[in-house]
């Protein structure tokens, strides 16, 4: 073909970069196509027309031609059409097409010749324009990757506005498809059997930013427009599983050390010292391997005079503190990330300077997070200034508090395209490929830096799967967004075939994202229904808000999603299949139906492991299991695990060859979970006239104390309204500082001794008990009948003939409301394998190439739990050796079973062969 010389200088900067667009494609599409759902084999093929260039794709069932055909010469603005063409087995004939076109800053492109042919060994179209007399030049040159048909589209000249799709054929029917976690609604076309899909690769663009259809070229600010560079990429299939985009990232280095590891997320501002208390409790109470992440700890508290970030907060007890903290979660064999924001850059910064602040068309500044409880509003971060800034924050905070992965705030719940600087000044100015690139380079420092995973915020993250590590997999930028967790589809596809194989996300974000308006997570349908789902969608479990420092919680998420997450957490996806009219159909099959129930779900894994989720209102059984709604259950080669209903009554289980969990779901535990201490009366008696004595002692539940503590007693007349009613009050010293209290032990006050004052007439007089800590005068939560006050009721205290009668009559601690997804009778569930009132778990480690150790746990240790294993799983042991050195001997009961008494003990062992 006749090539003027600009067009050949074109073509030469042409062939440098298809050559290295297109082997990065075949480098990196190998590992993550062949992970997706699709078809089986396929081929493809480019070819030329007389008017155009044709993709042609060939599968088992059919074939789908995608033909480039040229412009007109005369017409203005366009590139030419895309017709697309299926000819599949049990469809129609399916005709469809794009009309793609340019439209230049300042007026038209007339269309002054097409030539095609071989452009830099591509086939590809050569389109000649002209504007007010003056040229231009876009060369086309449409590839394949993968299963989807795509072209690089580029100019010459720096003068376009944008470029546009064009958009599908209006004149048949189509609806839009919502997938959860993908920015965009695939169509359906129901005529055709057609799903379709058409955008701009945001990885390969010289665009400013992406609308709707159309990818914008904004001038700087000193007038200039890039040169157009975009790769469209256009699919149809009948299968929506094809039409996905392909993620061409590389995977996470740390895939399989985050697979399964539970996420604390501590984000509500406490004093590190409390957060170190709660830390060094998790772990007594048997959390290991987790990942740790304080959100608020900067040195001006949270975003404010960012990027300063260190020295830590000094309200909340300073780099002390914070080292305390960071020790605690490091003792526990956790990773430990501190939140760091290098997106917004506050006007009080000590080191602020306008020239690092993104700068918009019309010379502004670029304002970013206002925050409301300073009054403060932040800039835009230049791209080119994100290392930088970070490069004098966290090589410190890494050094100061011993960090062991990372959490960069913003820029993973984000488009690439979110952010553009229209600066002259600063290189790559109007693409917004300059903040892309930088937000990636910035991630990989913080890799590096922090020597370890980095860990970011959910909602658009699907775009960087694999840059980072891990997001708080929040909905949200959907192309019509999730607003209520609750009422999400479980329609997994996009997040287990496209992000899953790159990256581990945790639960489904935080939890007040998640929730409903005016709702809370502090239910169990709700966390049950958030626990079903990250499981669904093959997450990390993920625990955060006011309930990461919850034992049970705790011990429930790791113990029950932990095994499973584990399992999944390194495998692909085989199959994927949804309920609909009684059968198992794919996603394209109950789509093309017209229902949109994705409320139950099965997935195969690659290793055979198969997962149920329901999240339909009605109990179903699967796999001879009773899945109640926002239940689940897995199944696989020596694995089961599940939350379902047993002996009527919804529990949770996990048994592998090596490991057993099992939780009946005890609802009075869970009630005593956040308290203290139990307190009880352990002696009452007649001393004198007016006068008795009290001895009150405390079952320990959350010991040691944060701080020393007194006990107070008060005798209340519930008719006085004055000095929160006490007519006789008491105060005494703990004879074993609180600070000593060890779950599962049995503490006392002093002895009480009362004196009425004749002022007390005879009546009945409620006991109330409490402790508080002498360092800030506030009262512990406790477990028992709180009187709201920090004072909980022991009993009542008749007091007859003039005093010389006094008895106590003791009230019984009232249990909570029912919960029917909890036990609220405390009775014992059969699990098979073991029966429990509470939790139990036992897990078997190598100790030699002939034996192995097992090592047994409860909770809740305040109480004597009931823990019955079956011999012919497990068989009994002669003798556990626990951590206090004592020796225990466990005992046979029927059915086989034997029984152990754990109260008070962290952990027990035995050998076997």
């Amino acid at each position: 073909m006749g090539e003027s010389p600009a067009v050949r200088r074109f073509l030469l900067r042409e062939l440098f970069f298809s050559q290295r667009y297109l082997s990065l494609i075949f480098v990196l599409l190998i590992p993550v196509w062949s992970s997706c759902l699709g078809q089986g084999a396929y081929s493809t093929s480019t070819s030329m027309l007389a008017n155009g260039v044709a993709l042609k794709y060939s599968y088992s069932t059919g074939t789908i031609e995608y033909d480039w055909v040229a412009p007109a010469q005369g017409s203005s603005n366009s590139l030419g059409t895309i017709k697309i063409s299926t000819h599949l087995s049990g469809s129609p004939v399916g005709e469809l097409s794009l009309n793609p076109y340019v439209l230049p800053a300042g007026g038209n492109y007339v269309v002054t010749n097409v030539s095609l042919g071989s452009i830099s060994g591509s086939n590809g179209i050569a389109i000649s324009y002209q504007m007010w007399g003056r040229p231009a030049h876009v060369i086309i040159k449409p590839f394949f990757d993968g299963k989807i048909a795509a072209a690089t589209i580029s100019s010459d000249v720096p003068n376009i506005a944008f470029i546009d799709i064009g958009g599908w054929p209006t004149n048949l029917s189509s609806r839009q498809i919502a997938v959860p976690y993908y920015t965009q609604a695939p169509k359906y076309f129901e005529s055709l059997n057609l799903f379709a899909n058409a955008y701009f690769d945001p990885f390969n663009s010289n665009g400013s930013y992406f609308y709707s259809t159309r990818s914008i070229y904004s001038s700087t600010t000193g007038g200039v427009h890039n040169t157009l560079l975009e790769t469209l990429k256009f699919v149809v299939s009948p299968n929506i599983d094809d039409v996905f985009p392909v993620i061409h990232n590389p995977p996470s280095p740390h895939l399989s050390q985050l697979a399964g590891k539970m996420v604390f997320d501590l984000g509500n501002g406490q004093q590190f010292e409390q957060m170190a208390t709660y830390l060094k409790r998790l772990g007594d109470n048997g959390i290991r391997n987790c990942a740790v992440i304080i959100h608020r700890w900067q040195h001006f508290g949270y975003d404010n005079a960012l990027p300063d970030q260190y020295p830590a907060y000094a309200p909340y007890g300073g780099d002390t503190g914070l080292k305390d903290a960071t020790a605690a979660a490091r003792n526990d064999s956790c990773l430990v990330a501190l939140h760091e924001n290098y997106a917004d850059y506050y006007p009080n910064y000590d080191r602020f300077t306008p020239s690092a602040v993104i700068r918009t068309g019309n010379d502004q500044l670029a304002l970013s997070w206002f925050n409301h409880a300073t009054g403060i509003q932040s800039y835009a971060t230049k791209g080119t200034m994100l290392q930088a800034n970070a490069s004098t924050e966290s090589p410190e905070i890494h050094s100061l508090y011993g960090t062991t992965a990372s959490f960069i705030d913003v820029l993973s719940a984000s488009t690439p395209w979110w952010r553009d600087d229209l600066d002259q000044a600063t290189p790559g100015a109007a693409k917004f490929a300059t903040y892309r690139d930088s937000t990636t380079a910035l991630w990989a420092y913080e890799r590096q830096t922090h020597g370890g995973p980095v860990f970011g915020e959910g909602r658009n993250h699907w775009f960087w799967s694999g840059l980072l590590d891990g997001v708080e997999a929040q909905f949200g930028g959907e192309g019509a967004p999730i607003p209520i967790g609750l009422e999400a589809p479980l329609f997994v596809d996009f997040d287990l075939t496209r992000i899953h194989p790159l990256q581990v996300n945790e639960g489904m974000g935080y939890y007040e994202r998640w929730v409903g308006p005016g709702e809370n997570m502090f239910n169990t349908q709700s966390l049950d229904a958030y626990r079903m789902q990250e499981i669904a969608y093959g997450h990390a479990p993920f625990l955060g808000g006011y309930l990461w420092s919850s034992v049970p919680r705790a011990l429930l998420e790791q113990n029950l999603v932990t095994p499973v997450a584990a399992r999944y957490g390194v495998q692909n996806v085989s199959a994927i299949q949804y309920e609909h009219d009684g059968s198992w159909v794919d996603a394209s099959t109950l789509l093309k139906s017209g229902s949109t129930d994705f409320s139950q779900v099965q997935i195969t894994y690659s290793n055979g492991d198969r997962l149920f989720a329901n999240s339909r209102p009605v109990d179903v059984s699967w796999n001879n299991m009773d899945i109640p709604q926002f239940g689940w259950g897995a199944q696989g080669n020596g694995y089961l695990a599940y939350t379902a209903r047993k002996n009527g009554i919804i529990a949770d289980y996990v048994q592998t060859p090596d490991y057993i969990y099992a939780d009946a779901r005890n609802q009075n535990d869970l009630a005593a979970a956040e308290a203290f201490a139990e307190p009880q009366v352990e002696g009452f008696r007649q001393t004198g006239s007016r006068n008795f004595q009290m001895q009150v002692g405390f079952n320990v539940i959350n010991g040691p104390a944060p701080s020393d503590a007194k006990v107070f007693l008060h005798l209340v007349n519930p008719q006085l309204t004055t000095n929160a009613g006490i007519v006789s009050a008491q105060t005494q010293s703990t004879v074993i500082p609180a600070t000593e209290w060890q779950s599962g032990q049995t503490q006392q006050a002093s002895l009480f001794q009362f004196h009425l004052p004749g002022i007390v007439p005879d009546g009945t007089y409620s006991v109330r008990v409490g402790i508080y800590y002498t360092n800030n005068g506030s009262r512990a939560s406790l477990y028992g009948n709180s009187d709201g006050t920090g004072r909980y009721m022991l009993g009542n205290i008749t007091v007859a003939n003039g005093g010389n009668s006094i008895t106590f009559t003791p009230v019984p601690v009232v249990p909570p409301t029912r919960d029917p997804r909890m036990n609220a009778s405390g009775s014992v569930v059969n699990f098979e394998a073991i029966h429990t009132d509470g939790m139990v778990w036992l897990e078997r480690s190598n100790t030699t190439s002939t034996s192995k150790t097992w090592t047994i746990r409860d909770y809740p240790r305040y109480r004597n739990v009931t823990v019955q294993v079956n011999g012919a799983v497990v068989p009994m042991p002669s003798m556990l050796t626990c951590d206090s050195g004592a020796n225990i001997q466990p005992h046979s009961v029927s059915g086989g079973f034997w029984q152990v008494n754990l109260a008070g003990l962290h952990a027990c062992q035995w050998t076997a062969q």
